[in-house]
C-alpha cells in the first residue's frame, strides 16, 4: 500500500530521538508525518515534518494511543509506522493486530521484543549464550532478596524488570534504579517497593563506564555496529545520556552483541548496553534496548543512517548497507539533560550514589567546556535550524524565569532586612 501523501509516520516527535528519526527519513527523500503527544513537540518544527498530528500519551492509555495512530494511518493512507520510544513500542506491540496487513510497524516481532523488554528474560538468554551479566536475583520475597545481597556482597543495585506500561498489569512499577549500601538500606527500599505490588531485580553492583553498541538487524544479523561511551549523564549518577563519545567497536562485546541479537532473531534498530570496568576493561551486559536509542543523532552525524536503511529494507527489500567505518572521538551533547543535571547537582538534589560525585565546580567547568565547536548538540542541525532555535528559546525561557525568580527572592530578602530597625546598644549601659 503506497501512500500519495506521506510515506511514514514517526512517533515521539516531542523527544530528541523522534526528531532524529524525522530528519533521518526526511533527508532520504521520504515524506514524514510527525506525531507527538502535544502541539509543542520539537519535531513539529523540523522542515522534514511534512505532516503533524497529536495523540494521547501511551503512558496514560495504550489503547487510546494505538487507536489514534491507527486513525492517522487510515486518514493519511500511511504504510509505515516508525515508533521512537519504548512506551510507544510497547503500546503498538500490544495492539499490532489492529493494524491492516498493508501497514508495516518498524519494530521487532513480538517474541523478540519480549526478550528485550523484560530484563529477566534478557539476562536468562544472555547467560544461556555465554554473555557475561552481573549476578542478578528476581526475588519472590524480602528475605530472599536480602540473602542474595549478602551472598554477592553490598552494595547492590535495585531496578525494575520492565517499563511500567509493559504487560497488562502494573507490575514493574516499583523502582527504576536505586542503590543499597547495606542491609538496612536494602530492607527499607524493598519495603517501599513491596507496597507497589512487585519486588525489583536485585543485582550485583559493577563499577565502570556505560558503553553502548547500536545497530540495525536483519533476521537477527547485526549490520553496521556503532559504539559510543557515555561521558556524562542526567542525573550525574546515571540515567539519560547527556554527552556521548564515539569509540572504535570493541570486538569482544561485538561478538556478544551479535550472538545475543541473533538468538533473539531481532529485526530493526537495537542498542545493547554494557558496563566496562575502568580498572580491568571487563564488560558485563546491562540491558538491550529494542528500539531507536535516544542519542542516535551521533550515529547519523557519523554517516550511519540506520533508520533510513531499515525503512528501505521494509518497504523495498533493499539490502541494508552502511559505511564500514566512522569517525571516533566525536562528542555529542543533549543540552537540556546536561543543564538539568547541573541544576540538580548545584541544588544538592543529586540522588545518593555509590561512587564519589564530581564537585559542583568541577561539573560546572566540564559542562562549560562542552560549549565548544568540538561538541555538537544532538538537536542542532545547520540544515534544519528551526528545532534548535525553538529549543534555545524554550531553555532561555525556562532558565530566565528561574533567574528572575531568584533575583526577586533575593531582592525581597534585601528589602526585609532594610525595613528591620537597627538595634544599637544603650550608650549609658
Amino acid at each position: 500500500m503506497r501512500n500519495s501523501g506521506y510515506d511514514v509516520l514517526v512517533t515521539g516527535a516531542d523527544q530528541r530521538q523522534g526528531l532524529a528519526l524525522i530528519r533521518a527519513l526526511g533527508t532520504g527523500g521520504e515524506r514524514v508525518f510527525a506525531a507527538g503527544p502535544h502541539r509543542r513537540s520539537i519535531g513539529f518544527h523540523s522542515r522534514y515534518a511534512a505532516g503533524r498530528g497529536c495523540y494521547p500519551p501511551p503512558q496514560d492509555d495504550k489503547q487510546a494511543f494505538a487507536g489514534r495512530i491507527l486513525d492517522l494511518v487510515r486518514e493519511h493512507r500511511i504504510s509505515v509506522v516508525f515508533p521512537s520510544g519504548e512506551s510507544e513500542v510497547i503500546a503498538l506491540d500490544e495492539f499490532r493486530d489492529s493494524f491492516p496487513p498493508g501497514v508495516a510497524l518498524a519494530m521487532a516481532p513480538r517474541d523478540s521484543l519480549t526478550l528485550a523488554l523484560d530484563k529477566r528474560r534478557t539476562y536468562s538468554l544472555a547467560e544461556a549464550v555465554g554473555v557475561p551479566c552481573p549476578r542478578t536475583c528476581c526475588p519472590g520475597s524480602v528475605p530472599e532478596a536480602t540473602a542474595f545481597a549478602r551472598e554477592v556482597g553490598f552494595p547492590v543495585v535495585l531496578k525494575r524488570f520492565a517499563m511500567p506500561t509493559y504487560g497488562r498489569t502494573d507490575r514493574g512499577r516499583s523502582v527504576k534504579v536505586a542503590y543499597a549500601k547495606d542491609p538496612p538500606a536494602l530492607e527499607k527500599a524493598l519495603e517501599v517497593c513491596g507496597t507497589a505490588g512487585c519486588l525489583p531485580l536485585v543485582q550485583e553492583y559493577v563499577s565502570g563506564d556505560g558503553v553502548c553498541q547500536g545497530t540495525v538487524c536483519v533476521s537477527g544479523e547485526a549490520r553496521g555496529v556503532y559504539q559510543y561511551r557515555r561521558a556524562r549523564e542526567y542525573p550525574v549518577t546515571g540515567g539519560v545520556t547527556a554527552v556521548h563519545v564515539t569509540e572504535a567497536v570493541d570486538p569482544v562485546p561485538l561478538a556478544w552483541t551479535r550472538r545475543l541479537l541473533g538468538e533473539m532473531r531481532f529485526e530493526g534498530l537495537a542498542q545493547v548496553e554494557y558496563r566496562r570496568s575502568r580498572k580491568t576493561g571487563r564488560y558485563v551486559l546491562i540491558e538491550v534496548n529494542g528500539r531507536c536509542w535516544a542519542p542516535i543523532s551521533g550515529a547519523l552525524r557519523a554517516g550511519l543512517n540506520y533508520p533510513l536503511a531499515h525503512y528501505r529494507h521494509l518497504t523495498g527489500g533493499e539490502a541494508v548497507e552502511l559505511p564500514p567505518a566512522y569517525p571516533v572521538g566525536r562528542r555529542t551533547r543533549y543540552l537540556r539533560g546536561d543543564l538539568s543535571a547541573l541544576e540538580q547537582h548545584l541544588q544538592g538534589r543529586t540522588p545518593d550514589y555509590l561512587e564519589p560525585l564530581p564537585s559542583r565546580g568541577r561539573l560546572l567547568w566540564d559542562i562549560l567546556k562542552d560549549f565548544s565547536p568540538g561538541t555538537r548538540g544532538d538537536v542542532h542541525d545547520w540544515g534544519d535550524p528551526s528545532p534548535s532555535l525553538w529549543e534555545a528559546a524554550s531553555l532561555g525561557n525556562r532558565y530566565g524565569r528561574r533567574a528572575a525568580g531568584a533575583l526577586l527572592r533575593f531582592a525581597g530578602v534585601g528589602r526585609r532586612r532594610a525595613a528591620e530597625p537597627s538595634v544599637r546598644p544603650d550608650a549609658g549601659a
